[in-house]
């Protein structure tokens, strides 16, 4: 469990520095991202948030096997995630 946390760390701090790199809203591209991981497929995530970027083997192994955990949650813990992005989003609509 100790390596999935620390694989998902590190997936989220390079994923914001891609945003802030391209000067996209780091926030958008995450959520997106994010929203993508949780409920779509990997092939989602590089049609998707991913496609600007070119994502190398290694990468997408690492995606693949983060994208794996995620699916392995328990349902009640996947859906409070949904949940919580659905929260996070709805917020950032009333700003």
């Amino acid at each position: 469990m100790k390596g999935s946390s620390t694989l998902l760390l590190v997936a989220l701090v390079l994923l914001c520095s891609w945003g802030l790199a391209t000067g996209e809203d780091s926030s958008e591209f995450f959520m997106d991202f994010l929203q993508t991981l949780l409920v779509g497929s990997p092939e989602e995530l590089y049609e998707g948030p991913l496609s600007k970027y070119n994502v190398n083997a290694d990468a997408k192994a690492a995606l693949t096997e983060l994208k794996s955990c995620i699916d392995n949650l328990q349902p009640m813990h996947k859906a409070e995630l949904v949940k919580l992005l659905v929260q996070v989003l709805g917020s950032e609509d009333e700003a």
